[in-house]
């Protein structure tokens, strides 16, 4: 079914349909940024707690790769929604639209790669580091199965097609 099929069939219009997927997109962002958020204020005060001074050079340095991320996951979270006040009222949602979508889809790959950091990190303070970086290591596949394959998969396996 074609893109006007689906609004035909939902009676909707292309700014009805502009306005539902917007609102689809916000809804996902909150839910992410709230979580990103949460992260990365754990992370900030992980410095200032007496063993972090302890933690030996790859932690340290994996703690500053995995506050980027979780500082950049922040900012392309909310760039939809910044470019949004920008554009408001300027008709320009379908071009908002297509670059929310790919601001948000970078935005968790960011989040994936600091949340695995993230488990990472913790684990090497509590376990040995060939057991911390295997347990990362699998966190990562199952990030990569269900953020990335699973949603490739149930797009093949219905043509491409949906009622969205």
């Amino acid at each position: 079914m074609k893109d006007a099929d689906h609004a035909h069939a939902r009676s909707e219009t292309p700014a009805e349909r502009m306005d539902r997927h917007w609102n689809e997109m916000l809804q996902e962002l909150r839910v992410t940024q709230t979580g990103v958020q949460v992260i990365f204020a754990f992370l900030l005060i992980l410095p200032f707690q007496q063993r972090f001074q302890d933690v030996d050079d790859f932690s340290r340095r994996l703690y500053v790769v995995v506050v980027c991320l979780v500082a950049v996951s922040a900012v392309l979270t909310l760039t939809p929604v910044i470019t949004h006040r920008f554009l408001y009222a300027k008709h320009k949602r379908d071009v908002l639209l297509t670059v929310a979508d790919w601001l948000t889809k970078i935005a968790f790959v960011t989040i994936g790669l600091a949340l695995t950091g993230a488990l990472l990190l913790a684990l090497d303070m509590v376990i040995d580091r060939p057991a911390a970086i295997s347990t990362a290591g699998v966190a990562a596949v199952l990030v990569l199965l269900l953020w990335a394959f699973v949603p490739l998969a149930l797009l093949r396996a219905g043509g491409g097609e949906g009622n969205y």
